[in-house]
């Protein structure tokens, strides 16, 4: 039987037919895009991707490439000329330069950059992978072969010459010998050691390339030496893209695409690459063509793009207000028609931040339409976030999913319905507003960029439908610019609202499913029409401010008939800040009297309409008519809340029609939305505080929302959600996406959702534990997941549980008391099992220096910014993770006053930049972990207004430690936390409407971790369920204030038993001042020539005089010119002889002893003193054993320059240079950092490179940051022939020191 193929749904790849976008280029093949530039604002665009090179009228399909993060920028202030045509390079390699460049003035501008900084998370992770398969692994292994094959050699080769020796050889074996062999197999041993784990020691940074700039006469060129050789010859040379339309490529491996911007007058040579592949798979469906296979093209393939980069690499691709600020500049100066915005964060307060300003401006005076993602938080309401939910005059858009794209991108089983994706964000918006504008396909295949090693790749989201529409908005404008009809943001809004097609709830596909030919027809009919060129701005005035709609959720509003007064203002659309831009004169400007004229002439007549809300209409009384002029206008709206059912939610819109008008096209909305929640207080039916809904019926897509009054002591709720479907077949197997967060003012869905998508059959059940606030809405939204075909029923419930501890919801306890906790439960008996534990130490800084600068000036309109750089200083104990938080600052983005908040943190020795991250969202995104250091932190805040920054220069900053957990032990008495013996907490039973006391014992001081001292504190969770997945959700942020009073008055106490012994001699003030009176004569010895020789007289046996006058001699031998041999000579053989001397005044045979024994009845100044002997022994066997090897040296080779020494030049071991390295041992490990510079320094001229390179490593670790020490490194390596280990260390060093600080 032949098989039969049916039609693949083509349409789904990459859908155009629903939105009409198809039918309106075949009727207007010509209306394809041409003549439209669309501004893509999102985390870049690969120029190499295919369907991205050039539109359907052979122009450059990418007309611009800009980075507005500074993420890419490299400095090239350092200007060098070219010698024996080589330049020296930033990376410290020869680059030779071809003799066709062209360069009058000689001058070279140089800067360097690692690759790593421009990759993308995902193309630097693949990078270091095969990085590590191909250039480390393999050369890895072979010399772990080679080296495990010489110990071999080594050991066969003792064994073989001691069972040659007769027994009187074995006696007298030579201790030199013995020491000689046994330090060349510890260096065999330790460099297969070292092999094993060098990869932890030597980080992978990547590829660092060298990078030239120079003017030729005509253009300014760059080069970047992607040879990593110095061949320049080889390397692609560029210019600006937007001159040239030419970009180039890294390497085949990473096969990442980049292109370059010069800035001379900045110094900055921008590198522009994307951040992800988001921005690419944007551009390529609102745009991309494929001539050979026109199903892949995007939307408008005839329009051309500007990308720029907002997604900041230095922090995984997330926006900056700076970057939004900066790009909305380049738009307006690039003349954009549109701007696709797939990105966006919540928000929580209803005030524009400056980026939205600049938003909201860039579309209200420069005349361009702005597009954004609605949002991937649904399906609950309240999830629409920023910009598309703050700025009414921006397009904000929703993501279908119809028929087709079920079958085509997601191969589902049956014919599913289309309807909005289940995550599609809904309105109402805090401020009132609905958030959504219209609806698009949000799901697309659509190319990517090269290094993601694919042609297209499926991504579904809002950040989908946006440039879907975005691309349906270019078709229109394509043909209103052939036919020459004017168009505005006000009115190409208005058109595509009045035209689109109902496909869900309109709080969350807005005004319906875009439709191309129908917005332009309504375009062309309206043409003439006043209200084209108007937007109303739209207030309600109630608390908070700002509010564009009627959102009612709050008690007293609910529990009344109220009226609210509604303000209605016409806003003209002037399109004048165009020429402000250019500095053109407006004062005769045609277009602005022709504005003028309108607003003297607006005179109508409106009819208001209450639509989409029959549940509410018998329940609102509103007026029927408004005369509109050009001046604000005033009506109520009477809403009777008190009388709509509980537990439900109602939404409605206010509809406004020009009486004229015969097509009734809406001229303006106003939202209304009710949030009326269950309330428990009172009702008995509702059992226990729980309710049940049965039997509910779910087909695809369908969702449930409860909204319920969380009783005062309510902390966490329960939803158990089960189906008695079988669960045989996947459409017997319904999947549910469950979302609950509570509707709060100043905190967003984001901060507290919990979600869920779960399979439930008949056999399973879905237990969703959530938290709720006392006293607050709490939204459960159950959802029959949009992928799911078919109907089921299910039946869930809601219980509500509590225990609320009276001290509120945050707690602080101190180290010096006990603290109680009062813990309560009033809706039901109760098991209680409290218990604390900490996850965070928090170190509040305060800054040490602050500065403000102005930034430099942007064109046009836009004011000036000044900027207020705090630095910070901190020492990390040890490694672990650590990030930021600024109190004041943080959390908030699109509505932040500041232009950008943003800290960077850096080595404090090498000035490298190790972690970055912005006030959005706090710690939990930007962290990283930090070995052992000191470091530097540099807070970035912009503003417009000088006077603000100044009072943020006390700012303080949080330093947010990750630490180990430590527990806090929990009480049941006052006199257990007392004695430390009592009763500890278990697990209780609290009966409803009765409280337990529970107390908080102080944590020792040896559970603290190690650094914290008084000021800081830790963070963590009192949970008090018994049940661990309540306390997961349940739970109670604490603090714990440290403070080290206890601590030393401890010490204070011990102290006062030691001096009233009367076995211990003190001493009388006449002996203390002799003592002061020496140790100030012995600190000069170091700057008074002959003192020494008095001292030594009078204090024969105070070894610090001894010591001052070694470290005088070295000073002098360090003044001694190379030619100066002999001197040098004289001046090693003193300091041998004086920390022989020195020595020998020390009994070393009872000093040994003592350090061997235990002492417990010993005091503290019997102690002090022996300690201070055994440092003064370290410290003269190092000076020994350091001018031993000197003079060695020097006798053997003459004297050496610096880099001579790199040579490490072999010596001898002997007899005395035995004896001061076991001697050493005697007193501490010989890898203590206290002999290191001996043991080194040995090691080294004994050619034992590999114990050189462990003792090197150690050295890095106490003391982070220091170049002398990374550079011997390199050397050893190179002695060692560790090609691969070198070459990766040689690229970390070229960039790891930097002279200044890099900039945000």
């Amino acid at each position: 039987m032949e098989e039969t193929f049916s039609n693949f749904p083509s349409n789904g790849i990459l859908p155009k037919k629903e939105t009409g976008a198809l039918s309106f280029l075949s009727k207007y093949p010509n209306f394809d895009g041409k003549g439209v530039l669309i501004a893509i604002l999102d985390t870049g665009v690969d120029p190499g991707a295919p369907g991205l090179k050039v539109t359907s009228d052979n122009k450059p399909k990418i007309v611009d490439l800009i980075d507005a993060t500074g993420a890419g920028d490299v400095n090239i202030s350092v200007v060098r000329k070219v010698e024996n045509e080589h330049l020296l390079g930033l990376s410290g390699r020869k680059l030779k330069v071809p003799r066709e460049w062209k360069n009058p003035s000689g001058d070279f501008h140089l800067g360097i950059k690692s690759v790593y900084d421009l990759c993308s998370t995902s193309l630097r992770d693949r990078y270091k992978k095969e990085r590590k398969e191909k250039q480390w692994q393999p050369l890895n292994d072979d010399a772990i072969f080679q080296i495990q094959n010489k110990l071999n050699e080594f050991e066969a080769k003792k064994t073989e010459e001691q069972v040659k020796k007769n027994d009187d050889e074995k006696l007298k074996s030579n201790d030199l010998n013995d020491l000689l062999n046994s330090l060349t197999k510890e260096d065999l041993q330790t460099q297969l050691e070292l092999l094993k784990d060098l990869e932890n020691k030597i980080k992978d940074i990547g590829p660092v390339y060298d990078c030239i700039v120079w003017n030729d006469g005509d253009t300014w060129r760059a080069c970047i030496d992607t040879t990593e050789k110095g061949d320049l010859e080889n390397c692609k040379v560029l210019t600006n893209y937007k001159d040239s339309f030419e970009y180039g490529t890294f390497s085949y491996i990473d096969m990442l695409n980049y292109s370059v911007r010069i800035l001379p007058d900045e110094k900055i040579l921008q590198i522009v690459t994307d951040s992800s592949s988001h921005g690419t798979h944007v551009a390529s469906i609102a745009t991309g063509y494929y001539p050979d296979n026109p199903e892949l093209n995007g939307v408008a393939p005839g329009a051309q793009i500007i990308s720029i980069k907002i997604g900041d690499n230095r922090i995984n691709g997330m926006e900056t207000a700076f970057a939004l600020v900066n790009a909305c500049r380049h738009v307006a100066e690039y003349k954009c028609d549109l701007v696709n915005y797939s990105f966006g964060e919540p928000v929580c307060l209803t005030n524009l931040g400056p980026a939205l300003v600049a938003v909201k401006e860039l579309v209200e005076k420069f005349g361009v339409i702005f597009v954004t993602s609605a949002g991937n938080n649904g399906p609950g309401i309240e999830t629409v976030g920023a910009p598309g939910g703050s700025i009414p005059t921006v397009i904000s858009v929703a993501a279908y999913v119809s028929n087709d794209m079920l079958k085509a991108e997601h191969s589902l089983l049956g014919n599913g319905s289309s309807m909005l994706f289940s995550w599609s964000s809904r309105g109402p918006c805090i401020d009132g507003s609905w958030g959504v504008s219209v609806a698009a396909p949000g799901g697309a295949f659509a190319a990517v960029p090269n290094w993601s090693q694919r042609g297209t790749q499926l991504m579904s989201g809002t950040s989908m439908a946006s440039p879907n529409c975005c691309g349906c908005l270019a078709l229109i404008l394509s043909g209103l610019k052939s036919n020459e009809i004017e168009f505005n943001p006000f009115g190409v809004k208005r058109a595509i609202e009045n035209t689109a097609i109902q496909v869900d709830e309109p709080i969350g596909c807005g005004a319906g499913l875009i439709q191309v030919e129908r917005a332009y027809d309504y375009l062309a009919d309206y043409k003439d029409s006043i209200f084209q060129k108007i937007h109303f701005d739209i207030k309600y005035l109630g608390k908070p401010k700002n509010l564009k709609g009627i959102y009612l959720k709050n008690d007293d509003e609910l529990t009344e008939t109220r009226d609210y007064l509604i303000v209605i203002e016409p806003v003209f659309f002037e399109n004048v800040t165009r020429s402000y831009l250019v500095n053109e004169s407006i004062e005769n400007d045609e277009n602005l009297l022709n504005v003028q004229k309108d607003r003297i002439s607006l005179s109508r007549k409106l009819v208001l309409s209450l639509e989409n809300g029959e549940s509410l209409k018998s329940f609102i009384d509103y007026p029927e008519h408004l005369y509109l002029v050009n001046s604000t206008r005033q009506f109520h709206i009477r809403i009777r809340a008190n009388e709509l059912e509980e537990g439900r939610h109602y939404f409605a819109q206010l509809k406004a029609f020009d009486l004229e008008d015969p097509k009734r096209a809406c001229l303006f909305r106003i939202p209304i939305t009710i949030v009326k929640p269950f309330v428990f207080d009172g009702k008995k039916s509702l059992n226990d505080y729980e309710i049940e809904f049965k039997n509910a019926s779910f087909k695809q897509g369908q969702i449930y929302r409860h909204f319920i009054r969380a009783p005062l002591t309510a902390t966490h709720a329960e939803l158990t959600l089960n189906t008695d479907q079988n669960g045989s077949t996947r459409d017997h197997a319904p999947l549910f996406y469950t979302q609950t967060f509570t509707l709060e003012n100043f905190r967003t869905p984001a901060d507290q959702a919990v979600e869920e998508i779960y399979r439930l059959n008949n056999t399973n059940e879905l237990k969703l534990k959530f938290k709720v606030q006392s006293n607050k809405i709490v939204q459960v939204t159950i959802a029959k997941n949009w992928s799911n075909i078919g109907h089921c029923t299910a039946s869930y419930k809601i219980r509500l549980n509590g225990l609320y501890p009276r001290n509120g919801n945050e707690l602080c306890a101190m180290s010096s008391q006990s603290f109680k906790i009062d813990v309560g439960s009033y809706l039901r008996n109760e098991d209680c099992d409290p218990s604390v534990s900490y996850k965070h130490l928090v170190q509040p800084l305060r800054p040490h220096e602050y500065h403000i600068e102005i930034v430099k000036p942007s064109m046009g309109v836009i004011k000036p910014i000044y900027q207020l750089i705090l630095t910070y200083n901190f020492h990390q104990n040890k490694s672990g993770d650590v990030g930021c938080e600024i109190p004041v600052l943080s959390n908030y983005l699109y509505e932040n006053e500041f232009q950008s908040i943003f800290w960077m943190i850096y080595e404090s020795n090498s000035k490298r930049l190790v972690l970055s991250g912005d006030a959005f969202p706090v710690i939990y995104k930007y962290s990283k972990t930090l070995e052992k250091g000191d470091y530097v932190i540099r807070l970035f805040v912009r503003h417009e207004k000088i006077d603000l920054l100044e009072k943020l220069k006390e700012t303080s900053l949080y330093l947010r430690h990750s630490i180990s957990s430590i527990s806090q032990d929990v009480y049941t008495s006052q006199l257990g936390v007392v004695k430390g013996t009592g009763k500890k907490s278990g697990s209780e039973k609290i009966q409803k409407n009765t409280e337990n006391s529970f107390y908080l014992q102080p944590i020792s001081d040896d559970k603290l971790p190690k650094g914290a001292t008084n000021g800081h504190f830790l963070l963590g969770e009192l949970s008090l369920f018994k049940d661990s997945a309540a306390n997961k959700v349940d739970n109670f942020r604490i603090m714990y204030q440290i403070n080290s009073h206890g601590k030393k008055a401890e010490k204070h106490a011990a102290k006062k038993v030691e001096t009233s012994d009367s076995n211990v001699k003190v001493k009388s003030e006449e002996e203390k001042l002799k003592e002061a009176v020496r140790d100030v004569q012995v600190s000069y010895i170091q700057k008074v020539e002959n003192l020494f020789e008095t001292l030594r007289l009078e204090h024969e046996n105070h070894i610090p005089i001894y010591i001052n006058r070694i470290q005088y001699l070295e000073k002098k031998i360090s003044n001694l010119a190379k030619n100066e041999s002999e001197k040098k000579l004289a001046l090693f053989n003193e300091i041998i002889e004086l920390s022989k001397t020195a020595l020998s005044k020390i009994n070393l045979d009872s000093l040994l002893k003592f350090l061997g024994e235990k002492h417990h009845d010993s005091n503290d100044e019997t102690k002090k003193v022996l300690e201070s002997q055994k440092g003064w022994t370290i410290d003269l066997l190092v000076f020994q054993g350091l001018y031993l090897i000197e003079k060695q040296l020097i006798e053997k080779y003459g004297d050496l320059d610096d880099d001579d020494d790199n040579n490490f030049k072999a010596i001898e071991l002997t007899e005395e240079l035995r004896f001061v390295y076991r001697f050493i041992q005697k007193f501490i490990d010989i890898s203590d950092e206290k002999a290191s510079k001996f043991v080194l320094k040995l090691y080294l001229h004994l050619r034992l490179f590999a114990k050189s390179l462990k003792t090197l490593f150690k050295q890095l670790e106490d003391k982070p940051g220091t170049k002398s020490i990374d550079q011997t490194i390199l050397n050893v390596l190179r002695e060692l022939n560790l090609r691969h280990a070198v070459r990766y260390h040689e690229n970390n060093l070229s960039i790891k020191y930097q002279s200044k600080y890099v900039n945000f």
